[in-house]
């Protein structure tokens, strides 16, 4: 992994790699930068062997002996590699005898990297045994799309959490106010803009809405901007990065998540297993999470739409309810355990 930072497949590298520890496998986490984070400390709690190999910014020659080395000293059966770090670890580890190679595209191909890490990874796939997992069956097909690998090369594994952490919502009464949360990164993708614009929208309706903003990022001083320019800060709130979730989804009344473009939202599998109403943007891998009307409401990632679909939950209880029950019956398809158990099935295939 680059670094540890509190995002999705991060977080997903730290349940896999937990239940991999409990089935009683040997596990090191490599990090290119050196950053402390909830999650390293977490991991290291639990018994897992982390090495931080202090990269510079941009590219830095030096990963490949460090890398290199770290492999030489470990031995490992495997190595999986996420988001970018590919185009290091795989040149790195030729001719080490690795037995396996495991890279989970992480989100829409055409989205995970650069145009240039999308080449070399390109080249790794086809001549140097890199395996692509994919998180749906429409990353799937956009690896398919991108990379030009047969569709049977390309397993699909769902992201997964340890449910038995989430705190279930058990009632679905509104209070005083409407609390309404999103927990995602200040980036483009995560379309914190249209968001905003819905809210500013419904407030003139319902004064008693509030938005929680919980997550860091590069468009940080943007968005705040946005909302001080709005006059909008006393009902959408900025927390801050977050650590522990799983209160915060229960203590909401509505989960947003209306990205542009998405994998398989960590976050998303959290609120569902809360048994949270959600809304949700009709994108990525989120329509084989969430069935329209059935377990969430998809929109458009629009701010007229969004808004639409958050008023549709304010004023229907009982809906609230119908969704938010059965969002976390399916979320029993999203669980660590059932993760591990299935990366393990392709590691042994590939051993």
């Amino acid at each position: 992994m680059p670094e540890f930072g509190i995002a999705g497949a991060e977080i997903m590298c730290e349940n896999l790699s937990t239940e991999l520890m409990k089935k009683g496998h040997d596990m090191t986490v490599v990090s290119l930068y050196t950053y402390e984070s909830a999650i390293t400390k977490r991991l290291k709690e639990k018994g897992v062997d982390i090495i931080f190999l202090d990269k510079k910014p941009g590219f830095d020659f030096s990963m490949f002996r460090k890398i290199r080395s770290v492999v030489k000293k470990i031995k490992p059966d495997v190595i999986h590699t996420h988001r970018y770090v590919a185009q290091y670890v795989i040149p790195a580890s030729l001719g080490l005898n690795v037995k396996a190679k495991i890279h989970t595209v992480h989100n829409i191909a055409q989205e995970e990297n650069t145009p240039w890490a999308r080449k070399l990874n390109k080249f790794f796939f086809h001549f140097c045994d890199l395996v692509p997992v994919a998180l749906t069956q429409l990353i799937k097909e956009t690896i398919v799309e991108e990379y030009g690998i047969k569709e049977s090369a390309i397993p699909v594994i769902y992201n997964g959490v340890p449910l038995e952490n989430c705190i279930r919502k058990v009632s679905y009464n509104i209070g005083e106010t409407v609390n309404l949360l999103h927990i995602g990164r200040y980036s483009e993708q995560k379309n914190h803009v249209e968001m905003i614009k819905a809210i500013v929208n419904l407030h003139s309706k319902y004064q008693n809405i509030r938005l929680h903003l919980w997550g860091d990022g590069p468009l940080k001083g943007t968005i705040s901007d946005l909302i001080a320019n709005n006059h909008a800060a006393n009902y959408i709130i900025e927390h801050g990065l977050c650590d522990k979730s799983y209160q915060h989804f229960c203590d909401a009344d509505i989960f947003l998540l209306p990205s542009k473009y998405e994998g398989m939202p960590m976050t998303l599998i959290e609120a569902m297993g809360t048994a949270l109403p959600i809304v949700a943007s009709k994108v990525g891998g989120i329509p084989d999470m969430i069935k329209d009307s059935e377990n969430g409401l998809l929109c458009s990632p629009i701010a007229e739409d969004i808004a639409q679909k958050i008023e549709t939950l304010i004023l229907a209880p009982r809906l609230r309810e119908q969704l938010g029950c059965n969002a976390i019956l399916k979320a029993n398809d999203f669980t660590s355990q059932k993760m591990a158990e299935q990366y393990l099935n392709l590691y042994s295939k590939r051993i």
